[in-house]
């Protein structure tokens, strides 16, 4: 009798140890079968090349950055006669940020500077990579930690300009793997609601800084990317000149001086200066002014791109009615070529212009990623059902050599892709295997 209870406690102890096991197993499997069969396109990230580009020279920075815990790299390229060659591949994963979708490049001779964000809910990042005077290779130097989210990026020589979203900005001296902090920005206009730092720029003894309308993305509580909207903040531009070991501030770009509602107008989301003539973006228009003038009104506008870029005497600017080219100069603009989109994606394409060639990256990842929210909202809200589809799409870089009449010729695209047999991603030029 004995036996035959110690045989049924014994029964009941296994039907119980393995009435646990599945009740601790079976929420991960479930959870594992769920994550790996809504999430997959995330980890595809030959999607985001091209977030960033960065030129000086014959010299082409492009960054693939993560999303998603995707691995990140900056390419970079050097111009060799005819050809595009890579030089180096970083990964720039490893830093303990989790998820991230931006990244933030600036290139100069000797140095690299990459800085990540983190969606605004964790502290930026900024990576340093030099080139080693004796072997002439790229080495990778310090990291600089963030307080605030990244960042606006600038280099001129071996100084680098870092501004957060938290209306600071910071100027370091690099000498290969040393950093030392140089100098600190704060804004003259406190009670200014905008984001002191959002557009930074360095040459030489020069240093200018835009104090934009307060731009800044956060997580809502259905874990989408949002912006918030803007404050009241009204657009300036501050030009600053370095005298023995300080720097001074010299003049003021208002954008409450010619612009009669500018409050929440975004001026001084990006800038670009040309010689004597600096370029301003708004939320409407397109500001050009003489930065030798004291009038502090601009002398021709046109109507916003989404992007743009100037060098010489050459404008280009990337939009709804394409990617033009404009020559200019003070007195104003002139429409000289047009370009045929490649994708949908050079809508909101980052252009860069230098004397020789013309780099447009293709940033169409970003409307594919709202898009891919909005499904996977949806999804959310039917129990999770289904499977999110993958948009066939990629990041691209387009690099064209202009000519003496303004015509171009395309020299290579740049993509990455994951190598069939390998197994492993890798950057090409399309036009390399198509030839």
């Amino acid at each position: 009798m004995k036996t035959e209870t110690a045989k049924g406690c014994s029964s009941c102890l296994e039907k119980f140890i393995v009435l646990l096991v599945v009740i601790l197993i079976l929420p991960i499997v479930i959870y594992l079968l769920f994550f790996y069969s809504i999430i997959p396109f995330y980890f595809e990230a030959d999607l985001v090349t091209g977030n960033s580009v960065a030129v000086h020279g014959n010299t082409l920075a492009i960054g693939s950055s993560a999303y998603n815990n995707s691995v990140a790299y900056v390419l970079l390229l050097e111009k060799k006669g005819d050809k595009w060659v890579q030089k180096d591949l970083f990964n720039v994963s490893n830093i303990g940020l989790g998820n991230y979708d931006s990244m933030y490049l600036a290139v100069s001779d000797d140095y690299l500077a990459v800085g990540v964000s983190n969606f605004s809910i964790m502290p930026g990042c900024v990576f340093t990579f030099y080139k080693d005077t004796k072997d002439g290779k790229w080495k990778k130097g310090k990291k600089i930690l963030m307080t605030d989210d990244c960042c606006s990026l600038s280099l001129g020589g071996n100084k680098l300009l870092v501004g957060d979203n938290a209306g600071k900005v910071y100027l370091y001296e690099l000498a290969e793997r040393q950093i030392k902090l140089k100098y600190k920005f704060h804004s003259p206009d406190k009670d200014n609601e905008g984001v002191f730092g959002n557009y930074t720029l360095i040459r030489k003894d020069e240093v200018i800084i835009s104090d934009s309308a307060y731009n800044r993305y956060i997580i809502s509580k259905s874990q989408i990317r949002v912006k918030e909207p803007p404050k009241s903040a009204e657009g300036k531009v501050y030009f600053y000149k370095k005298i023995d070991n300080d720097y001074i501030l010299e003049k003021i770009i208002a954008a409450e001086n010619f612009i009669e509602y500018a409050a929440g107008r975004s001026f001084g989301e990006k800038f670009v200066k040309n010689d004597d003539i600096i370029i301003v973006h708004d939320s409407e228009e397109l500001f050009a002014f003489d930065v030798k003038s004291d009038t502090g009104k601009p002398l021709w506008t046109i109507e916003a791109a989404y992007n743009f870029d100037s060098y010489d005497n050459k404008f280009i600017t990337t939009g709804q009615e394409g990617v033009k080219l404009y020559t200019m100069n003070k007195n104003g603009i002139n429409l000289i070529n047009t370009f045929d989109y490649k994708s949908a994606g050079f809508i909101s394409a980052v252009p860069y212009i230098t004397d020789e060639f013309m780099i447009l990256s293709d940033k169409s990842i970003y409307d594919n990623i709202v898009e891919r929210e909005k499904l996977k909202t949806k999804a959310h809200k039917e129990g999770w059902k289904g499977v999110i589809p993958k948009i066939e799409n990629q990041g691209r870089v387009h690099i064209y050599r202009l000519l003496s009449d303004y015509s171009y010729v395309e020299e290579a695209v740049i993509t990455r892709r994951k190598n069939t047999q390998t197994g492993k991603l890798e950057f090409y030029d399309m036009l390399e295997k198509s030839r």
